[in-house]
């Protein structure tokens, strides 16, 4: 763990000083990001008491627990979670854009589920979902209206589409680096061109769309049958030639496939509403 998130750490504990002692052997945790649902999923799960006869109070004096704590594990699960290639939530908590405070008010919005005795009957687990881009997008979206995307001006053999799906492989070429990654998740992917011209930023989005699903879905499937409300039935298709930023979740794509986005107003129009389906083999974290 290094020192950065570790101070992080110390200061969610600083806040929750009453139930620190109290919390740190009984509750544990899991995460799960589906980034093809665009949710995060926290299990917590708190160990019964282990004294006494009525196992009902018992249950709910675990649920309580539970829901004390939720607000720390939810800031520690958030953490990692990439916003952009420049930064996930530690950077932008550690350099003031997303105040503790607000990160651990948002814990509260997740929609929990039904408490249920875990197998062995000796913990109870409750389940907190979290839609990523409903939760947390409007708080980097700081433009009212989509910066212009770039135009093609010369003729090029292209149409209009419906859609735009990008396979990105199991691993690309990072650019500037002489070394190869699986394209990394995140709330707002960006897409150049070969010589590295912007296609698509988070200012070119409509922030209307990015608070809706983001600047584009990911899948691990080839089916892109789950996604025919976002890309339509016509889409373009393209391979990814390469990553992009200190974190490599931007796209690469070649020349000519920009240009035959670029040259249409109506394919402009796609990647400012985020019609974008971005398959992975390895949608980790």
């Amino acid at each position: 763990m290094n020192k950065r998130f570790f101070a992080l750490l110390c200061a969610l504990w600083w806040m929750f000083p009453a139930h620190a002692s109290l919390t740190a052997q009984e509750i544990s945790w899991t995460r799960e990001i589906n980034w093809e649902k665009g949710e995060m999923t926290l299990t917590l799960i708190c160990a019964l008491a282990q004294s006494g006869p009525n196992r009902p109070a018992a249950a709910i004096t675990a649920e309580r627990r539970i829901d004390t704590n939720l607000p720390r594990i939810f800031s520690e699960a958030l953490l990692p979670v990439q916003i952009d290639s420049l930064r996930n939530f530690e950077d932008a908590v550690e350099n003031g854009e997303f105040p503790v405070a607000l990160l651990l008010s948002l814990a509260l919005r997740g929609q929990k589920g039904i408490p249920r005795y875990a197998q062995d009957m000796q913990s109870i687990l409750v389940d907190y979902t979290y839609p990523l881009h409903d939760t947390l997008a409007a708080y980097f979206i700081r433009h009212n209206r989509p910066r212009e995307i770039p135009r093609y001006i010369s003729w090029i053999p292209t149409r209009e589409y419906t859609g735009i799906v990008i396979y990105t492989g199991a691993n690309l070429p990072v650019h500037g680096e002489n070394s190869e990654s699986p394209a990394l998740p995140c709330l707002f992917p960006e897409i150049f061109d070969e010589e590295m011209n912007p296609i698509l930023s988070l200012e070119m989005g409509d922030p209307a769309y990015l608070k809706r699903w983001g600047s584009a879905a990911y899948s691990s499937s080839f089916n892109e049958e789950p996604w025919k409300q976002r890309i339509g039935e016509r889409p373009m298709r393209i391979i990814a030639r390469g990553l992009y930023g200190k974190y490599p979740t931007d796209l690469k794509i070649s020349a000519e496939d920009a240009a035959r986005i670029l040259a249409v107003p109506a394919n402009r129009r796609l990647l400012a509403e985020g019609r974008i389906l971005i398959i992975s083999e390895d949608l980790e974290i």
